[in-house]
């Protein structure tokens, strides 16, 4: 899948996201972030978002709220994603790798 396009993964600097014996194909590329910068990670707004949105609903277990989450995950578009993630220091380093 993606096999014809630069395909970049923006990794904090984790101890867990620096396998030694991992293979990484030609058209990934690695992009990791300062440690102890969650400001500056994509994701972070995903969850943000999630957590304003789980913050004072109570759930009679952990399978309601599982699925609550789920449903929430699965209700977030293209264009959503975009708005939470797009940063434009992100996207002047896709356009700087791909020239």
């Amino acid at each position: 899948m993606y096999k014809e396009t630069l395909n970049i993964l923006i990794l904090d600097n984790s101890r867990f996201h620096k396998a030694r014996a991992l293979r990484i194909p030609d058209n990934i590329a690695f992009v990791f972030l300062p440690p102890y910068s969650p400001e500056l990670n994509p994701i972070e707004r995903v969850w943000q978002d999630i957590k304003d949105d789980t913050a004072w609903k109570l759930f009679p277990d952990i399978e309601q709220q599982q699925d609550y989450v789920a449903e929430l995950l699965k209700a977030y578009d293209a264009e959503k994603i975009h708005s939470l993630t797009s940063y434009s220091y992100f996207v002047h380093a896709v356009n700087a790798l791909c020239s």
